[in-house]
Parts: structure tokens; sequence; C-alpha cells
């Protein structure tokens, strides 16, 4: 009996999880991150507060270890210009697109680096130059 309840504790679990995407668009992120913060106000949790603010907060993290590209021989990097919350980054990204429809069908990393840029919080740095390659 106990494994019968458990086996249907698991089926009915999973058959509620979303299915997982190797891709966000920022559409997407934009309608997980609305809702979020709808639930926040209403002190709420759903899987789309996790889903975003899981999203923003390792957006955040990866940020903040400062990664390194490539353009033209010349390398840049990310660079958090000035401390903010993951609730900010939220409220900032959903205004964001709310004003930039037309982003929405670009990665969700993409239209959320945008937002941040935008709001002047986080920059594009240059970092060495690849003397090497001129």
């Amino acid at each position: 009996m106990m494994l019968a309840v458990s086996v249907l504790s698991l089926v009915a679990l999973f058959a509620t999880a979303k299915p997982v995407r190797t891709t966000t668009t920022a559409g997407e992120l934009q309608s997980y991150c609305k809702t979020a913060e709808e639930n926040r106000e209403k002190g709420a949790w759903t899987s789309d507060n996790g889903y975003c603010l899981g999203y923003v907060s390792s957006f955040a993290e990866m940020i903040s270890h400062h990664p390194i590209f490539r353009v033209d021989g010349k390398f840049y990097g990310l660079q958090i210009v000035k401390d903010f919350s993951n609730g900010d980054a939220v409220i900032l990204f959903v205004n964001y697109m709310n004003a930039h429809p037309e982003t929405r069908d670009k990665l969700a990393s993409s239209g959320l680096l945008s937002a941040l840029m935008d709001a002047k919080l986080v920059a594009i740095v240059p970092v060495v130059e690849d003397n090497q390659t001129q």
C-alpha cells in the first residue's frame, strides 16, 4: 500500500512539472517572471516563481564571475556596475520586455542582458588584447 502511494505521488509530481527545454526565449521568461512578480505580491509560490528567480539568479552569478569573450582579437567581459537584487532584476526585465516587445523571440539571456545593460547595472568592458592574433 505504501509503495502504491509513493508511486502515485511521483506520477502526480512529474505530470505537473513543466518540460525542460534547452532554450528559453525572452518572451517565455517574461511570462514566467511576470507571473512570479504577481505571485510575490499575493504571497503565493508556484513553479513560475522558481523558474524565473532561478534563471535570473544564475544569470547574475554568471556575470559576477566575469565571463570573457573575444571580438576581433580583443577580449571583453561583463561587469556588474551597480549591485542589484534578483527581485530588482525581475522587475527591470519585465518592464524592459514590455517596452521592447521586438525582443520576445531572442534568447532569454540576451533579453535579460539587454535589460540590465539598459538600466546601466551591467557593462561590457575590455579585458586584455590578444597581440598574437593581430
